[in-house]
């Protein structure tokens, strides 16, 4: 076997044509379903016959892209996903190719990456943040990864050596660089897992860039002091701080919003209380008075007291949806309300029919002159 050059530094361009070409080569009659080449259905369609640009191709729709910040679970669930698509590109290619060692140099950059979206999701985890569609995101998968591409390195370093009776050093310096990557990954699993356990304080890491902040700005070595003959131990990959403040502070103003709302529901509760309206004493309605008044006749309250009530008596309940309807109605519907509530609806509507039915028979004028006529005959 002839050895062969590898040319490993490829432009986005050649990257993408080999991860498309090694997809196509392991698609299935299954997969060449014509259903299968149609677009997501929540993309918006747009006329492909619009003005193009230099390359021919038209230009995007205004709106097209959601320009709202990116969140920890929306991005590391995406890159989890080309992550997995650029390991099946990857381990689809011949291990002598030229095209798998520059696929494998992708990969290995985004191994590590992904390893600190990995460490600080547990985090995160620990502090209370839940995330339902990550999958199985995890430093596991990713040992899984690197064992299986320093197999596959390994297996054609030893056929090189067979056939050629050579050693490839560039081989053996891949096995070397995925030897060590996942020692990395092994120590950030044993940090992850010290972090569910509680030996480690989540808190602490999101804090640890404000460590060695105002030290002296030169020191002088004394590294010649200190040589040992141990085996440095292998460090973790990093956790992602400005990921886990965002979720932080987002948390906090949640927690911030749900104090307030409990708040204005045990207020309201205390008013309500206080206003003896709606306690477990029975209702007895005022007297029904035709002058009008500034109080509602048969409730004792004027309108401003009478809404700011019934708006409590929701807030008590935690509805504040329902808070903002009574606010927004009118005095009668409030009228309405307060009865219902009361379970007095019959009387609310036998009053309000007879305020609209006159008296039947003559008015009363009439009546005083057909008095007068009757006194005049005696």
């Amino acid at each position: 076997m002839e050895g062969t050059a590898m040319k490993t530094d490829l432009t986005d361009q050649e990257l993408q044509q080999l991860i498309e070409y090694a997809q196509s080569a392991g698609k299935t009659a299954a997969n060449n379903d014509p259903q299968s080449n149609a677009g997501p259905e929540d993309l918006p369609r747009f006329d492909q016959k619009e003005i193009a640009d230099e390359y021919g191709l038209p230009f995007d729709p205004e709106g097209y892209y959601n320009s709202a910040p990116l969140e920890f679970e929306e991005t590391a669930g995406s890159l989890w996903y080309f992550l997995n698509t650029l390991h099946y590109a990857t381990t689809r290619y011949n291990r002598h190719s030229p095209a798998y060692f520059s696929l494998l140099k992708e990969l290995e950059k985004n191994i590590k990456q992904m390893g600190s979206y990995c460490i600080t999701r547990a985090v995160l985890e620990k502090s209370g943040t839940e995330f339902s569609n990550l999958g199985d995101m995890s430093i596991h998968e990713l040992y899984c990864m690197v064992s299986l591409h320093f197999r596959k390195c390994r297996l054609a370093a030893r056929e090189i050596e067979e056939n050629e009776k050579s050693i490839d050093m560039s081989l053996v310096s891949w096995m070397f660089r995925l030897a060590a990557l996942a020692e990395r990954l092994k120590a950030t699993e044993d940090k992850i897992q010290k972090i569910k356990d509680g030996k480690i304080d989540s808190e602490k890491l999101l804090e640890q860039s404000q460590v060695f902040k105002g030290e002296p700005n030169i020191r002088r070595d004394i590294s010649n002091q200190k040589v040992s003959s141990g085996l440095r131990r292998p460090s973790s990959l990093p956790v992602m701080k400005s990921h886990a403040k965002e979720i932080k502070r987002q948390k906090q103003r949640l927690e911030k919003q749900e104090k307030a709302k409990q708040r204005e529901m045990e207020r309201a509760a205390k008013r309500v209380e206080k206003s003896g309206f709606f306690g477990s004493a029975p209702f007895e309605p005022k007297p029904f008075r035709p002058m009008p008044l500034p109080k509602i006749p048969g409730i004792g309250l004027n309108e401003v007291e009478l809404k700011r009530l019934l708006m409590d008596e929701a807030k008590s309940r935690g509805d504040m949806t329902e808070a903002g309807i009574i606010a927004a109605e009118s005095a009668q519907e409030n009228i309405r309300r307060f009865f219902k509530l009361k379970g007095l609806e019959a009387d609310l509507r036998n009053k309000e029919q007879g305020a609209r039915e006159p008296r039947s028979g003559p008015s009363d004028e009439t009546r005083k002159k057909l008095r007068e006529k009757r006194k005049k005959r005696e």
